[in-house]
Order: structure tokens, then C-alpha cells, then sequence
């Protein structure tokens, strides 16, 4: 659910951006459209200034050769002043274009001037400020949106259960350590990752398996399960392997099977040893919908898996009448028979901190797992764009069941 509140917050303030934006690039745009009517209304001045300096050169010029002819030529000095009286006429008519069009000009400085104080006090500011105001406080009316309607709609939805998918046989588990040892059964060879894994054996062949499931690839992949070892016993032999944690603050348990099926996140197996195989399954209620996992990936058979938690790796199954509250970052998985939903937490002021998730899982039947700690804070590192890319990332992985 963070994850999908994160994501609504930061599709939010894309948006506030575009808005941003938008209101930006009109205001330039405005302006831009106000310089460009400006410059041709002052060529167009320019243009008419150079007319009338040309027509009153030619008039000072022929006034310069009219007093150059001598006074008894008429016939010539009765054309040169026709020529004068035409200039003047002329001159006069390009004066008055001209102030018309510095006219003009000082009109279009006046609007732009006028449009460009409206465009900042009734959109560009506004727009401006809004923004700010909404990027300080989106973030906290969008948790007292998700905590007082939608977390409190959701509680109230019924539980989730996975029809056709009882366990014919209890799971059977084995608590978390940093060292766990596993037999290997002839026939039934034990795959864990390679790497750092520290393992210690005894009666067994090692080899690679570059896949353990080349039915579903894209979860062997996501699920980390790709260039295992593949351990085989070797016949005659007492045939163990010990699991040792790369880490100390990681602890391995093992979930035998027997015949049942477990919902689990890929990421969290460490190996899986017998026969078992993969499944999965679509879910569209609204508890998957909110917590963005609609897919879950079920392991059956007869074998059993090993998974890793941080601080340790537990088991419970409630009670008749008992439910049982948990962080969702926190489970691993669980039986196949179990109910859940989600549930909103009770202390508000610690969500609204960010110190806690908006939402618990609540498991009211069947047997489930989880760690006791959170392997660091995922999405809180990096910068704004690493956190986008990692909310969506994970968010796609919680859609697929990783």
C-alpha cells in the first residue's frame, strides 16, 4: 500500500509540474507574442522615419537647384517648384504616417506592458504559488485522504481466501538460524544459490543448474533462483547439507511441504529441494488491488523450500476467533488455506510521520510466515527521479508476486 500511495503521490506532482509548466510557457509565450507585434511595429516606424528623411532631402535638394537657376529661366523654375510642391505633398503624408505609427507603438508597449502585469498577478503568480503551497502539502492531504477514507473502506472489506487450494497435510516448519542443516534424499537433489552462501556437505555431488524452472523463467530470474548449485546424494551415504548465512543477521528456515502449498515471495527463497512445483494465480479483490499484488506464486508438492528473513524467520497460525496483525513488509508467505486482509493501523500520527505503513495484514486462519526486520528502507535512498524508478519497480514487482 505505501507503494501505491507513493505512486499516486508522485503521478500528483508530475501533474502539479505540467500545470507548472504550462503556466509558464503561456506566460513566455504571451510575452514572446508581445515583443514580436512590438519589433514590427517599430520597424515599421523605422521604415517610415527613412521615408520621410529621404523625401526631405530630396526636397532640401531641389529647393538647393532652384536657387541655382538664374530668375529669367521661368520655364525651368515653374517645373523645380511642381517638383517641390510634389515632395512636400508627398513628405507630409509619409510624416503623418509615421506618427501613426510611432502611435501605434506606443500603443502596443502600452498593452504589452498591461497584458504582461494581468498574465503575472492572474496566472502566472497564482499558478506560481499554488504549486508550491499544493508540493508542501499534497503529501499531507494525501495520507488524511488514504487514512480516513480509503484505509477505513478497505478494513472493511471481507477477508481473502484462496478457493481449491487446501493443504492436504500441515506445512511442517523449522525455525530460523544463520546455520541450518538439510538432508538430501536420493532422487530428490537440494538447488540453492550460489555465491556467498557458505555451505558445508557431506555425501553429496555438486553441479550448475543454470535455471530451476524453465517453465516460469521471469520468476526464476526475479526470484533470484538462476545458476544454483544442484546438490545430489550420493548413493550409500548419509547425504547433509549445512545452509550458512552470508550474513549474520540473516536466519534460514525450512517449510516441508507435504503435500501442501505455500503462497510465497520468490525473493525470499533461498533453495528447494524434492518435488515441487510452481503455480500462480491472479487475484483481483481489493485487498491485492490496494496492497498492488494480484498475482501470487504458489510452490506444492511433496518437497520442501528454504527461505531467509532478516532477525529471524517465524511461524504462526492463529486461533478459532484470533487474527493475528503484521506489517506487509514483514511476510514471506503463507499456507494456501490461510484468510487475510488488510487492516489500517491504529496509531495515525506515526503514519502521518512516515514512520509506520498505512497498512497491516491480517491473518486470521492458516499458517504464515514471517521475518523480524526490514533488510533496510527501501525507496528512501537516492534522488528524486532513483526513487520514482525504484517505487515503480517494485511496485511492478509486488504486481507479479516478486
Amino acid at each position: 500500500m505505501e507503494l501505491f500511495r507513493d505512486i499516486v503521490r508522485r503521478l500528483l506532482m508530475l501533474a502539479l509540474f505540467v500545470i507548472l509548466f504550462a503556466g509558464i510557457w503561456y506566460g513566455v509565450d504571451s510575452f514572446r507574442q508581445g515583443s514580436a507585434s512590438l519589433t514590427e511595429w517599430q520597424n515599421t516606424v523605422d521604415l517610415r522615419q527613412s521615408v520621410c528623411r529621404r523625401l526631405h532631402n530630396e526636397i532640401q535638394k531641389n529647393y538647393a537647384e532652384l536657387a541655382a537657376i538664374p530668375f529669367y529661366r521661368v520655364d525651368l523654375r515653374a517645373v523645380k517648384n511642381a517638383e517641390i510642391r510634389s515632395g512636400e505633398v508627398l513628405y507630409h503624408k509619409a510624416l503623418q504616417e509615421y506618427h501613426a505609427a510611432r502611435e501605434s507603438l506606443e500603443k502596443a508597449r502600452t498593452a504589452t506592458a498591461e497584458r504582461g502585469r494581468t498574465i503575472r498577478a492572474n496566472y502566472f503568480l497564482p499558478a506560481v504559488l499554488t504549486g508550491v503551497a499544493a508540493l508542501f502539502l499534497l503529501p499531507f492531504l494525501l495520507k488524511l485522504v488514504m487514512y480516513f477514507l480509503v484505509a477505513r473502506l478497505a478494513e472493511r472489506l471481507p477477508p481473502v481466501r484462496m478457493k481449491g487450494e487446501l493443504a492436504e497435510q500441515p506445512l511442517v516448519f523449522t525455525p530460523g538460524s544463520t546455520a541450518l542443516e538439510v538432508a538430501v534424499l536420493p532422487g530428490s537433489p537440494l538447488f540453492l544459490r550460489a555465491g556467498d552462501w557458505g555451505k558445508k556437505r557431506t555425501g553429496v555431488t555438486a553441479r550448475t543448474r543454470f535455471m530451476w524452472s524453465w517453465q516460469y523463467p521471469l520468476v526464476t530470474l526475479a526470484a533470484g533462483l538462476s545458476e544454483l548449485v544442484e546438490f545430489s546424494a550420493e548413493s550409500g551415504k548419509r547425504s547433509l547439507v549445512t545452509v550458512t548465512s552470508p550474513e549474520p543477521d540473516i536466519f534460514i528456515a525450512k517449510i516441508d511441504l507435504n503435500g501442501g502449498s505455500v503462497v510465497i515471495r520468490p525473493r525470499f527463497l533461498v533453495g528447494v529441494a524434492g518435488d515441487v512445483q510452481i503455480r500462480t494465480r491472479w487475484s483481483f479483490h481489493w485487498h491485492n488491488l490496494l496492497s498492488l499484488r494480484i498475482r501470487q506464486i504458489l510452490l506444492s508438492g511433496t518437497g520442501f523450500i528454504l527461505v531467509a528473513g532478516a532477525w529471524g524467520v517465524d511461524a504462526a497460525r492463529p486461533e478459532a476467533g484470533q487474527d493475528w496483525r503484521i506489517e506487509d513488509d514483514l511476510l514471506l508467505g503463507y499456507s494456501a488455506d490461510a484468510e487475510y486482509a488488510l487492516c489500517r493501523t491504529e496509531t495515525f500520527w506515526h503514519y502521518f510521520r512516515g514512520k509506520t505503513s498505512l497498512f497491516d495484514q491480517r491473518m486470521q486462519k492458516g499458517l504464515f510466515f514471517t521475518r523480524h526486520n526490514r533488510a533496510g528502507s527501501p525507496g528512501k535512498s537516492g534522488n528524486f527521479l532513483e526513487r520514482t524508478v525504484n517505487a515503480l519497480l517494485n511496485a511492478v514487482g509486488g504486481l507479479l508476486g516478486f
